[in-house]
């Protein structure tokens, strides 16, 4: 067997342990936020940026007095998909 035919093999292999590896972690997290519920960061997050509308996270930070719980990514994501379903 030539080193081509050995590199094409292992190949295969690593992207067979990759795919499985990811199908496990997917499963995992999945089962997590299906049984875990919301810790107390994600609460702050939703009750302090996410109740004042789209943008208000990006402004008055200071006045905010919780710089250090905004996340500005997730609490952009939390507001958009509240204002998205209506919940």
């Amino acid at each position: 067997m030539d080193k081509k035919q050995l590199d094409i093999k292992s190949d295969t292999y690593f992207s067979l342990f990759c795919f499985i590896i990811s199908v496990i972690l997917l499963a995992t997290t999945i089962y997590r936020a299906a049984v875990m519920g919301i810790t107390i960061d994600e609460a702050l997050t939703s009750i302090f940026y996410t109740n004042n509308g789209l943008f208000y996270m990006f402004t008055n930070l200071e006045e905010q007095g919780m710089i250090a719980n905004n996340h500005m990514l997730n609490s952009f994501f939390i507001t958009l998909f509240h204002t998205i379903f209506n919940v």
